[in-house]
């Protein structure tokens, strides 16, 4: 089979219902920015007070009006944002998760029945490395299916989820009139996104490495006791013992290392739950000289902030998925040389 062509006639196959994925994906996005978004509307000072904003306008929620002071109706606002999230978005979310399941057995059965037609044509060449190719059809191809519909679903989603946020941080910059920001918004999401890309991929690889190094010292100790259980009694048995303990006290010095370096792995995760505090330090101290008092706005913002970093991270995240995705499509093509 020519490179690429089953990878083509999948998404051929399948494309309309990853329309239907996608739109679905979209609305779970578009309920969470609206519940957000129309919060730190009403919460704010900013001309947006006493309004629902939607799609195609905004819906007015005024309690009462006091001179220059709105009052938003949060009666009505808060009954809408419960309606939006519990029985819709809940529901959709379901709906979605149901039909990725039921797309991933589809494009399982797809390639199951694809492989065995090949197989019943070309006898000859089934009987070379057997065992490898059963593995491919009950192992890979499972896995392959899942990830053929959950990564360009999870790729849109950041995408979509990214953009309504930094629609909500221009939303808020131009409401408070604190363009002055945009430079420091700039250097700090820039400085952020840099590092975070030179830790990954100066790191990734490493944490691969140490992974296996553990599994491997893990699967050996349990071979090394399983084998001394079952050998019958000896004179030479309580000198395995001291081996096997010696061996034992070996493996946990090469765990306490990995462990440490595992542990260091998760730096980015902690320093991305922390950014918006970060911000706000930064902002207090470059913009407001260290005295006076922050307001929400800024607070939203160094929220959206994080929002956008941590969705940053969910596609790097995304990377290694990625990877094994075009490695398990590699081994699902060498089936049909």
């Amino acid at each position: 089979m020519s490179q690429g062509k089953l990878l083509k006639s999948l998404f051929k196959k399948f494309k309309w219902k990853f329309l239907f994925l996608f739109l679905f994906t979209f609305l779970i996005s578009y309920i969470t920015f609206l519940i957000h978004f129309n919060l730190v509307n009403n919460l704010s000072r900013n001309q947006g007070r006493g309004y629902f904003f939607y799609l195609f306008g905004k819906y007015q929620l005024v309690e009462k009006v006091e001179g220059s002071k709105i009052y938003a109706d949060w009666n009505k606002l808060l009954l809408i944002l419960f309606l939006l999230y519990f029985p819709l978005k809940i529901i959709i979310r379901l709906v979605l998760d149901y039909w990725k399941k039921n797309y991933e057995r589809k494009v399982n059965v797809y390639l199951v029945k694809k492989m065995l037609n090949y197989a019943a044509k070309n006898k000859d060449l089934m009987i070379k490395e057997t065992g490898k190719k059963a593995y491919i059809v009950n192992k890979i191809v499972p896995e392959f299916s899942r990830q053929f519909i959950t990564v360009p679903v999870d790729l849109f989603e950041i995408f979509v989820d990214i953009s309504f946020t930094v629609f909500s941080l221009y939303s808020l910059i131009n409401s408070y009139h604190l363009m002055q920001l945009v430079p420091l918004l700039f250097i700090f999401i820039l400085v952020n996104l840099t590092w975070f890309a030179f830790f990954y991929y100066f790191f990734s690889s490493s944490r691969k490495t140490n992974l296996t190094k553990k599994s491997n010292c893990q699967n050996l100790e349990k071979f090394q006791i399983k084998t001394w259980l079952e050998e019958p009694q000896s004179s030479s048995k309580l000198r395995e013992l001291k081996n096997l303990n010696k061996a034992l006290d070996n493996n946990s010095q090469k765990m306490i290392n990995i462990n440490f370096s595992l542990a260091l792995y998760q730096l980015p995760e902690l320093v991305i739950s922390g950014i918006s505090v970060l911000f706000l330090f930064l902002y207090y101290q470059i913009y407001c000289g260290g005295k006076g008092n922050l307001d929400w706005g800024i607070y939203f913002i160094a929220n959206n902030l994080q929002a956008i970093l941590l969705k940053v991270k969910k596609g790097f995240s995304l990377l290694s998925t990625i990877s094994a995705w075009q490695e398990n499509y590699q081994k699902i093509e060498s089936f049909f040389d």
